[in-house]
């Protein structure tokens, strides 16, 4: 996500699960360890689909794991024009990526 901006924004990762979050962040360092540390990137630990209203509004949410419906409380953490991608549908069936 950090790459396609112009390094002026922050980006927020946000993993339920925390071994992976450990995980991103050893990962995320190799290319970006500069703005791990000045915390232009932050990888946190919570329930994705609540998001972090702390630091909205977003101009985009990407979101990689599935949901049986789009979560409220990300949109309402959208700045107006913003985008959400998320994969929508049942576990174990087919899902739609879904972009609004």
């Amino acid at each position: 996500m950090l790459s396609m901006m112009n390094f002026d924004g922050t980006v927020i990762g946000i993993e339920h699960i925390p071994e992976l979050a450990e995980k991103a962040v050893k990962n995320i360092s190799k290319s970006y360890e500069k703005e791990l540390l000045s915390n232009k990137i932050n990888i946190l630990v919570r329930d994705g689909r609540e998001g972090f209203a702390e630091e909205a509004p977003y101009d985009c949410i990407h979101v990689g794991a599935a949901s049986e419906e789009i979560p409220h409380a990300l949109i309402e953490q959208l700045k107006i024009g913003g985008t959400l991608v998320i994969p929508i549908g049942l576990e174990e069936e087919e899902q739609d990526l879904i972009v609004c």
